[in-house]
């Protein structure tokens, strides 16, 4: 199946960290034909995480990534060749499990979206009115929304997560840890189709790199704690900024043009 550039379309909602710069020169590098949108996730979040689906619907294109600005391209080709799949066994969404990995225990029937594949018409159905949606916290600690919309028991009944678990639990319940959650409710309302990439871990710079599935390589690099990224917080046994240290050495050894 021929896959154009102009057929994908990359979203990002940024915190404009220095490591935007990084991932949309790689990005265009890789894709240089394809559109690249730039949410500002600096205001009005958590709401201003949804705009981009409107965006997308509106594009022309029929896949899209969401891909956030501490996450790096490794392959092209990997990247197609899950675009490939996707379509060859009607998959909807992939992405990687919010649980069972070293940096996520919530609810792995939902997505971590560092890193999603999926069709744009399947996003036909999904309508959230960002004037009107309103996020608060609730009692117990997790995100409610004045559109009632919240997990539910049903969206398990036949799910089996296809690897082992690395890290940390999952917590598979009526207990969102996260206001984007609820994309991936109203997906599972509508039936869609997922797939769950493999949580590669990175020991050298403790990042989460997701493959398509156990055994394959990397398609992306993906940091984790990217606001505090000069920091000295403890992340795995390394110090963040130490992190961010070996990224920046291993990405401009891969790439000279970021030199």
């Amino acid at each position: 199946m021929e896959i154009k550039d102009t057929d994908i379309i990359f979203v990002t909602n940024s915190i404009f960290t220095k490591w935007i710069e990084f991932e949309k020169r790689i990005l265009k590098h890789h894709f240089p034909e394809s559109q690249h949108i730039i949410i500002d996730g600096t205001s009005n979040w958590p709401v201003s995480w949804f705009y981009w689906i409107d965006i997308v619907k509106k594009s022309g294109a029929k896949w899209f990534i969401h891909i956030e600005e501490d996450c790096f391209i490794e392959d092209r080709n990997l990247i197609l060749d899950a675009i490939r799949k996707l379509d060859s066994e009607e998959i909807d969404i992939m992405g990687t499990a919010d649980g069972y990995t070293p940096y996520r225990g919530g609810n792995p029937l939902a997505m971590t979206p560092f890193f999603v594949i999926g069709r744009v018409e399947s996003l036909k159905d999904i309508n959230i009115d960002t004037e009107k949606t309103r996020f608060h916290i609730k009692p117990n600690g997790a995100w409610g929304n004045n559109l009632g919309l919240h997990y539910k028991e049903e969206y398990a009944k036949d799910f089996k997560y296809p690897y082992e678990k690395i890290g940390n639990d999952g917590n598979i319940g009526d207990y969102d840890i996260e206001p984007f959650y609820i994309f991936f409710w109203l997906l599972r309302e509508q039936n869609k189709k997922f797939h769950y990439f493999y949580p590669n871990f990175n020991d050298n710079l403790k990042s989460i790199d997701p493959s398509l599935d156990k055994g394959l390589p990397p398609m992306v690099t993906h940091m984790f704690y990217t606001r505090a990224w000069n920091s000295e917080m403890d992340v795995h046994g390394l110090p963040n900024r130490e992190r961010y240290e070996r990224l920046e050495r291993y990405l401009k050894q891969k790439y000279d043009f970021l030199n």
